[in-house]
């Protein structure tokens, strides 16, 4: 018996998903001179100069906020972020970057800009912003 064919929307979805596996694999190469991982990537570049609460930035980075934790423990430690717990709340507390953590930031921009280039620079401008639009659109 053949095997039914996937429909269009399921090979934009393997196809989308094929294009993060290698936006993941290409960051992690460039990130190992850092010593940070790509999900410890997304956290800093989630959080701006803002104190924001973890349940917030979970949500943020589609990410269980049990994970989160471990992720935000690790670049404590590294002084690249400070959690303090809020007047009265001691269950509550917001993530804000350190200036290390900026630093870090402004690390991590260009890398981000090269994987893209790598993996979307053969699109014109246009095309580009095609694209952005429609996954965009999702959100």
């Amino acid at each position: 018996m053949a095997r039914p064919k996937p429909g269009l929307t399921a090979l934009i979805a393997t196809r989308l998903a094929e294009l993060a596996i290698a936006a993941d694999h290409e960051t992690a190469g460039k990130l190992h001179r850092l010593r940070l991982t790509v999900a410890q990537m997304r956290v800093l570049l989630a959080l701006s100069d803002e104190r924001v609460a973890q349940s917030a930035l979970a949500r943020a980075l589609h990410c269980d906020v049990s994970n989160l934790t471990q992720l935000l423990r690790r670049l404590e430690r590294r002084r690249l972020i400070t959690r303090s717990a809020a007047d009265g709340d001691r269950r509550y507390k917001p993530v804000s970057l350190t200036l290390a953590g900026r630093r870090m930031q402004q690390r991590l921009l260009p890398i981000q800009a090269q994987v893209a280039g790598q993996l979307y620079g053969h699109l014109t401008r246009r095309q580009q912003r095609q694209l952005y639009d429609l996954v965009a659109s999702r959100s």
